[in-house]
């Protein structure tokens, strides 16, 4: 029961991480963009960073940072796909660390 248990938990944390993605990164950048705003992956990274507050000042600034990176090589790329397996590869690390 509790591999089944693990396995719901891990597939849902997958597709909410993907659609986190597709919000703070593309939805995000596209619609700054579309504004005429100057300044759209700051911007994303601000609101991305807002969503993490909770874990304190550094984490909010890291990831800010982090936004910024996932926030170019989307804006380059104009695909998820590395922003999503990045992302996923933080959480995944960051939950094994945590135990």
């Amino acid at each position: 029961m509790l591999h089944r248990r693990t396995f719901v938990y891990s597939t849902g944390r997958v597709i909410e991480m993907a659609v986190f993605e597709l919000l703070a990164s593309a939805y995000l950048i596209e619609s700054f963009e579309r504004t005429g705003n100057h300044h759209p992956l700051t911007w994303a990274a601000a609101i991305r960073a807002s969503y993490h507050l909770y874990q304190g000042p550094l984490g909010a600034i890291s990831i800010f940072f982090l936004g910024l990176a996932f926030g170019a090589i989307y804006r380059r790329a104009r695909d998820m796909t590395l922003p999503f397996i990045a992302h996923t590869a933080i959480n995944t690390m960051t939950l094994a660390l945590k135990g």
